[in-house]
């Protein structure tokens, strides 16, 4: 899927990938939302990249995580999925509950610079431990 994220005047002014974890939730990257030179969010819109293409627009932010750079976005068909032909229209990603092994393929489905459904492989190489401090004023 591609994300583009909206200002006020209709103008892209980022835009990322996600993947569906439930039939109305995504999960994305945060940098792709909030950016320091970013101006304000009008509205995001998320683009299916199958063969039928499904347009949604976020409603919601349901989990923004700056420590781990990653949001889960409620959003809603801009036409019902009930419309569309077939049930096939959406696919959801399952969350292993497991960590993967050294040495285990991975794929990355994603859309750089706005091209999607690029597909990229590699190797799991390690699990590298990120000790995050938080300071309490």
């Amino acid at each position: 899927m591609t994300i583009h994220v909206y200002n006020d005047n209709g103008e892209v002014v980022s835009q990322g990938s996600g993947w569906f974890i439930t039939e109305r939730v995504v999960v994305s990257t945060r940098h792709t939302f909030w950016k320091e030179d970013m101006q304000a969010a009008a509205y995001c819109k998320v683009t299916t990249n199958g063969p039928i293409a499904q347009q949604y627009l976020v409603k919601s932010v349901l989990v923004d995580d700056r420590s781990y750079d990653v949001v889960l976005l409620e959003v809603l068909p801009v036409v019902p999925v009930s419309e569309l032909d077939g049930d096939d229209n959406q696919l959801v990603l399952e969350v292993n509950a497991y960590l993967p092994e050294e040495g285990e393929d991975v794929f990355v489905i994603s859309s750089p610079l706005g091209l999607p459904g690029v597909i990229s492989t590699g190797t799991f190489s390690t699990l590298r431990y990120v000790i995050i401090l938080k300071c309490i004023f």
